[in-house]
């Protein structure tokens, strides 16, 4: 099984900073708020004071509930990866700044998990949540983190197929190789590897690469990889003999084979043909 990679960690937590000291309202309200609080109670404006008291305390921002789109057993399951992963990335931070837990909810009532990200000398922090949304939110304010998005999107996706085929869901399965992919594609298929490893790479992926089902393309390499090897099988009857199961005759072996490559042949003709990755997992039920 492959681990997580690690990405440029002072590279993210530039961008982290960046997005923390810049950020601001797309309504800027610029009247102070000493002047809203003295001006005569007719001449108050609700939306400006409510504007400018989050521009100020941008924790109190309501998070909105935005299509959920993993289970609660999914996101307890994948939060503690995601978390991992993202402190990971940032732990070049000073040893003035600490990490504790945080917890939240949004208009939903979801309960969020996050992390604190606190400076114990100028007493600043920062909440990072992790929304059913599959995003991050920093001060419940999206923040842009393009490769943390990308390895959620993989961690997602990866938990989809796996209740697919297992109904429950492993850490340790979690990711896997194009080739470990595969197989589960041609299941109760033992074809020896040097042959499977030429399958793949007529299709464009390297057996010992990670997997990403994320991406469309990916995926459809992947089937097509079992259609084209799955076809060599059935075209020829000497190795029929040799890879069928021996509990069950050869023409019922071959016309299970067959019904197989059916199958593929209908998966293949309804999936993108794109490489395109999407910006994070919301797309990919688009």
């Amino acid at each position: 099984m492959l681990l997580l990679p690690l990405l440029p960690l002072q590279k993210l937590f530039k961008r982290v900073l960046n997005f923390l000291y810049r950020r601001e309202l797309t309504n800027k309200v610029e009247t102070s708020l000493e002047s809203i609080l003295e001006a005569p109670t007719n001449k108050i404006d609700p939306e400006k004071l409510e504007k400018l008291v989050y521009s100020r305390f941008p924790s109190l921002i309501p998070i909105k509930c935005q299509r959920a789109l993993i289970s609660t057993d999914q996101y307890n399951f994948l939060f503690p990866i995601v978390a991992e992963s993202l402190l990971n990335d940032m732990d070049i931070l000073p040893v003035e700044w600490t990490v504790s837990q945080y917890r939240t909810t949004d208009s939903k009532h979801n309960k969020l998990k996050g992390v604190t990200v606190s400076n114990k000398q100028t007493l600043q922090a920062f909440n990072f949540v992790f929304t059913y949304g599959c995003v991050w939110l920093c001060d419940n304010q999206q923040i842009n983190l393009p490769e943390q998005q990308q390895t959620i999107n993989k961690l997602v996706m990866a938990s989809y197929e796996q209740l697919a085929r297992k109904n429950k869901l492993e850490r340790s399965e979690l990711l896997m190789t194009n080739l470990e992919r595969l197989n589960l594609e041609v299941e109760g298929i033992d074809f020896p590897y040097e042959k499977i490893s030429v399958y793949l790479q007529e299709n464009g992926l390297q057996p010992e690469e990670e997997y990403n089902p994320a991406s469309n393309s990916a995926k459809r390499k992947i089937y097509e990889t079992a259609l084209s090897s799955l076809n060599a099988l059935a075209n020829n009857p000497t190795l029929l003999k040799d890879y069928k199961q021996d509990d069950i005759s050869i023409s019922s072996f071959s016309k299970n084979l067959q019904n197989r490559i059916e199958q593929l042949q209908n998966q293949i003709r309804t999936m993108p043909t794109d490489d395109s990755e999407p910006s994070n997992f919301f797309n990919l039920f688009m």
